[in-house]
């Protein structure tokens, strides 16, 4: 039992960050805690800032102004290959090989991650029922999400990051949420 002014075990902070884009302001003093088990949601309306948020707390992006904490650890532009392995983010830009099957880059990536779960990878094909044997180059965008999200869970990341989730099917957004 933690006690009782010691604060949770917090996977992502982020701290009065800010963005600009030229004379944009995408984010204005944006602060936030994740605690571990935790679920999060942004809602808002196209251009409102949700992207470049997660964009910036993973360090895909540059910040103004700010700090983000992964797990305890302040990350700038790129998280040290530490901290990299304990988080997923599944967004639209991922770019896979066109002419690799799916089956081939599950192969392909799990060399890239030490905590890579086979059994796991295994159960959530079921999960997704994807065409593995299917090159990439031919998915549709709700398909290349879901092999996204499959590749990302068999990882067995501590923190796991969704963007734009509502592009999954809702019968694959039940299955996910049972999971």
């Amino acid at each position: 039992m933690a006690e009782p002014n010691t604060p949770p075990d917090l996977v992502l902070e982020a701290e009065d960050l800010w963005k600009s884009y030229g004379a944009v302001q995408a984010l204005r003093g944006f602060s936030m805690s994740v605690p571990r088990g935790a679920f999060y949601g942004f809602f808002g309306r196209n251009g409102a800032g949700k992207t470049t948020t997660l964009d910036l707390t993973t360090g895909l992006l540059g910040r103004d102004r700010g700090h983000v904490r992964l797990f305890g650890e302040e990350v700038g532009l790129e998280p040290s290959p530490e901290i990299k392995q304990r988080f997923a983010y599944v967004g639209g830009n991922l770019n896979l090989y066109d002419w690799l099957t799916l089956e081939e880059h599950l192969e392909f990536i799990a060399g890239f991650y030490p905590a890579w779960d086979a059994a796991r990878c295994e159960e959530h094909k079921g999960l997704f029922r994807l065409p593995l044997g299917q090159r990439a180059g031919s998915l549709s965008p709700g398909q290349h999400i879901q092999f996204q999200l499959l590749m990302a869970l068999s990882r067995n990341p501590e923190l796991l990051i969704i963007d734009e989730p509502g592009n999954l099917d809702p019968v694959v957004r039940r299955r996910l949420m049972r999971t």
